[in-house]
């Protein structure tokens, strides 16, 4: 069978992922994106891809070439969101001519406020993706919640979150002590600046508050991402006192922020909304702790408060002060807890997503 593979643009994660999907399976797969790049995530590097791919060329709002391939009845398709004309209208074909087809959303917001319109035509949509598709894959608990919460069939829900690569992830014994064998902790956190999204004042703040509670001013935060918020950050840092401790570093390619991940301690994710962020797998994968808000679905769904890394409500500058003032106070408890984030992390490889796909689609090939 050839499998096609609908997404919104590359990226790192994909990429691994399908790389490792063509590795493992006898599948024909050719990947079809709906945008080369986005102004949120402007990759400029990717590693080799040992799958075909191309992207839409929409006419009238549409790319007619996907819409041939559905006609095929020897295609399938796993179908990555609704965002744009073309794939709603590839969803009404492989429904209409009942192909098999998966559908892939990150965590949908159900609390989000609409148009009456808005409201309407994802009603339709949504109808006709939980009663035509094979299978429906929502990422970690939080979006087979928010999907069954929309009306989407029990019986069709699949988790399939997204997958990071463990083994280059992977932190180093000496790695794992370096930071720390000055006393001084690294701190870090990456995405887009956007104060409004993310919540970065929330981390400064909060790291200035922690400073004055521990007494501890041996530390070091790293903020990689650009965005619209980067001044104001960079302002905010120096009216908190925290130009020695701060360091922007911009857009990291992947293989860069990977590097930068293998070297620090702590992840701080304090995101007002983040439906599923890789960003904490990645941090994860690499033996931090993380300090994440729970409205970030990945937070809600890997990490066990106190355990393998801690949660804290979204803005809630004290409480995340009081996480980051502990780990101060108690740097011997981050080698451990950093482990068990490591240990989970291990729980979700790539092969098991594989063997997701292949139990879903054997029945098809």
């Amino acid at each position: 069978m050839k499998l096609h593979w609908v997404l919104s643009e590359p990226t790192p994660y994909h990429d691994y992922f399908l790389n490792v999907l063509c590795e493992a399976s006898g599948w024909d797969l050719i990947v079809h994106y709906v945008n080369p790049s986005t102004e949120i995530h402007p990759w400029r590097r990717r590693d080799p891809i040992r799958f075909r791919c191309r992207y839409f060329k929409p006419l009238f709002g549409i790319d007619w070439k996907i819409l041939k391939y559905a006609l095929d009845e020897k295609n399938g398709f796993v179908i990555a969101g609704w965002s744009s004309f073309s794939l709603i209208a590839l969803i009404a074909l492989v429904a209409l001519l009942k192909r098999p087809f998966i559908f892939w959303t990150d965590t949908p917001d159900v609390k989000r406020s609409r148009t009456f319109v808005k409201k309407l035509l994802r009603l339709v949509v949504s109808n006709m993706v939980f009663g035509s598709a094979t299978a429906v894959m929502g990422t970690g608990k939080p979006g087979i919640d928010a999907l069954q919460a929309m009306g989407c069939p029990s019986s069709k829900l699949v988790c399939f979150p997204f997958f990071v690569n463990l083994d280059v992830l992977k932190r180093m014994d000496e790695k794992g002590t370096n930071s720390r064998r000055d006393g001084k902790i690294i701190f870090a956190s990456s995405g887009r600046l956007e104060i409004n999204l993310k919540g970065y004042d929330i981390a400064l703040k909060s790291l200035s508050r922690a400073r004055d509670l521990s007494g501890n001013n041996n530390f070091e935060y790293h903020l990689a991402g650009a965005g619209p918020d980067e001044e104001r950050l960079k302002n905010l840092a120096a009216n908190l006192n925290l130009v020695d401790q701060v360091r922007f570093r911009g857009w990291l390619e992947s293989n860069e922020l990977v590097e930068l991940l293998r070297r620090c301690d702590v992840f701080i994710h304090p995101a007002l909304r983040d439906p599923f962020p890789v960003a904490v797998l990645e941090a994860m994968a690499a033996g931090m702790v993380v300090l994440g808000s729970d409205a970030s679905g990945s937070v809600r769904d890997r990490i066990v408060n106190g355990v393998n890394g801690f949660v804290h409500s979204p803005g809630n500058v004290q409480q995340l002060a009081d996480q980051i003032a502990n780990l101060m106070k108690n740097p011997g408890s981050i080698s451990m807890i950093g482990e068990r984030a490591r240990q989970a992390a291990e729980q979700w490889p790539a092969s098991r997503g594989v063997t997701i796909l292949e139990s879903i689609l054997s029945k098809y090939s």
